[in-house]
């Protein structure tokens, strides 16, 4: 099937799929001790939330607040008025956001070392 003969049904799908892909990984980080791997599916709405914080990342007290490493946020469907051309613009635009995000979370496995605030990894 080319990009061209995509359905909305067949692009969720691959959005659904990613959004797997996503949360797999994440957790490979958590349980490799990597960095701080979040990933948040609101059904209701049906999109993921994910966000990647450094090993060492301060979520309370008087320190400043840590810089994600990297954050994502993509709806997994589209809108039933939405014409089939709008929708593979945004299912274009979500892949190319997922890809980044994904691209980033192999890199922190394939380096193998914890991301800390300081690491260029973090940056």
């Amino acid at each position: 099937m080319n990009k061209k003969e995509l359905t909305k049904e067949d692009m969720e799908k691959k959005l659904q799929e990613r959004a797997r892909k996503i949360f797999s990984l994440s957790s490979k980080i958590c349980t490799l001790d990597l960095a701080h791997a979040f990933c948040r599916l609101s059904g209701h709405v049906k999109t993921i939330d994910c966000v990647i914080n450094p090993i060492d990342a301060t979520y309370t007290g008087a320190h400043d607040p840590t810089i994600p490493v990297a954050r994502l946020e993509v709806r997994l469907d589209f809108f039933e008025h939405m014409n089939q051309l709008d929708a593979r613009k945004a299912f274009d635009s979500r892949m190319v956001e997922i890809g980044r995000y994904t691209r980033t979370l192999n890199r922190i496995i394939r380096a193998g070392q914890p991301v800390t605030q300081s690491s260029e990894l973090a940056a």
